[in-house]
């Protein structure tokens, strides 16, 4: 019984060289060169946490946390799901179907995060219940609706009234410095709509809420696989400020 571990570790042993030796069989070479040009390499993982859904950030103890996570690890972007959640309050409709807007939640939420020198980088979701085509709720024990909007006009503007009054609040030198997702992992449970793609062919087919007023479709994430957007390319700023101050 005592050599049974010995005979073990002889074969996973045995194996390991062996492992080792066909790898070498291959051909792959790599060459360090030393003396090449140096470059930077940027932690850009260092800059950014996630962290939950939007309401949360309104609980004194997460903004605690956030205060001592900020002075450890001096990060710079919080990203979270769900601004466009109905528990944030911001889309609603009167009697007659026409849009209503409330930011009041957004404000203490953003001004929370900027009061702990911590930027958002903002993920535009999920569909709001009076604007959602259909009810597609997505796993999450919050229960986001992943639908896609009944009335795509109706999407445009929020987008657009979400946008501009970020730059009305924070002015447009604060916003150009934070970043823009739009949506989430539309090619998984994510999004209710179809195909489930990466971003690209969903804009294209208007099947992916990106749309122009305010933040425009941009480029795709190193990750497409996960099917976000990028960021700050994506956010035409210059346009939000011309619709603001006509």
């Amino acid at each position: 019984m005592k050599d049974k571990p010995c005979k073990a570790i002889f074969r996973f042993a045995l194996l390991l060289c062996l492992a080792v030796a066909a790898w070498g069989q291959t051909g792959n070479v790599i060459v360090v060169d030393p003396s090449a040009p140096a470059h930077a390499f940027p932690h850009f993982w260092e800059q950014m946490f996630g962290s939950g859904r939007a309401i949360l950030t309104l609980r004194e103890r997460y903004r605690n946390d956030l205060k001592e996570v900020k002075r450890i690890t001096d990060v710079r972007y919080v990203r979270f799901h769900a601004i466009f959640h109905d528990e944030v309050g911001v889309y609603d409709e009167n009697e007659q179907g026409q849009p209503t807007y409330n930011f009041s939640y957004v404000d203490q939420i953003y001004d929370g995060l900027l009061a702990n020198g911590v930027r958002p980088f903002i993920e535009l979701s999920f569909m709001p219940k009076k604007l959602a085509s259909k009810e597609i709720l997505q796993a999450f024990w919050y229960k986001p609706n992943v639908a896609p909007p009944r009335d795509w006009a109706k999407w445009d503007d929020l987008i657009a009234q979400f946008t501009q009054h970020l730059v009305a609040r924070y002015g447009i030198d604060e916003v150009r410095q934070w970043y823009f997702e739009v949506w989430n992992e539309p090619n998984l449970d994510f999004w209710g709509g179809e195909p489930r793609q990466g971003p690209g062919r969903l804009r294209e087919r208007r099947e992916y809420p990106a749309r122009q007023n305010g933040v425009q479709g941009g480029e795709e994430s190193s990750r497409p696989d996960q099917g976000l957007l990028n960021a700050r390319s994506a956010f035409d700023l210059e346009r939000v400020q011309r619709q603001l101050f006509q």
